[in-house]
């Protein structure tokens, strides 16, 4: 092999090398970019939870404007149901505005409802029984009549295309 294609194979080795090194790289800040954006794409999560307790407070208002006023949780969305079964039960149905790294996180509703006068059983708030309903707080009712949820959550028409959007998935 003569030097002069010694010399143009290494330069092109030396180019192929320096072009992988560039898409490698720009590979790498398109995918680093699209991660950190991932913090700003908002999401409605639907949450419903349950819990059985011994006691509790003969209102559930105080809960409710709690829930109301945590961060990301849609207002109007909040909704309690107290069972008469035994032991009694609490379900809490609402739904939370938040990024793809779950932020702002989810409330701490066991905590609150102790400081309440809640006695909440030893397993505490957890998934609702009827997973088919909610299954880890994303999954809707497809069981759900329309009518009922407009009732439930909205008191009404849905008011919002991510509420229409709901609505529509658990009708």
């Amino acid at each position: 092999m003569s030097q002069a294609s010694r010399r143009t194979s290494g330069t092109v080795g030396r180019s192929m090398k320096k072009r992988i090194a560039i898409t490698a790289l720009l590979v790498l800040c398109v995918v680093s970019v699209a991660i950190a954006a991932l913090a700003f794409v908002p999401a409605s999560r639907v949450y419903c939870v349950e819990s059985t307790f011994t006691t509790a407070p003969n209102d559930d208002a105080l809960l409710v404007t709690w829930l109301k006023n945590q961060p990301g949780v849609v207002e109007h969305t909040v909704h309690v149901d107290r069972t008469n079964s035994q032991p009694p039960k609490l379900v809490l149905t609402f739904i939370i505005v938040q990024n793809s790294w779950l932020r702002p996180p989810f409330p701490d509703v066991e905590a609150r409802a102790a400081e309440l006068g809640y006695s909440v059983d030893s397993n505490g708030f957890r998934d609702h029984a009827n997973n088919a309903r909610f299954a880890r707080g994303l999954v809707l009712d497809t069981s759900m009549p329309l009518h009922t949820c407009q009732q439930r959550l909205f008191a009404g028409p849905p008011k919002t295309a991510d509420a229409l959007l709901w609505c529509l998935t658990a009708s």
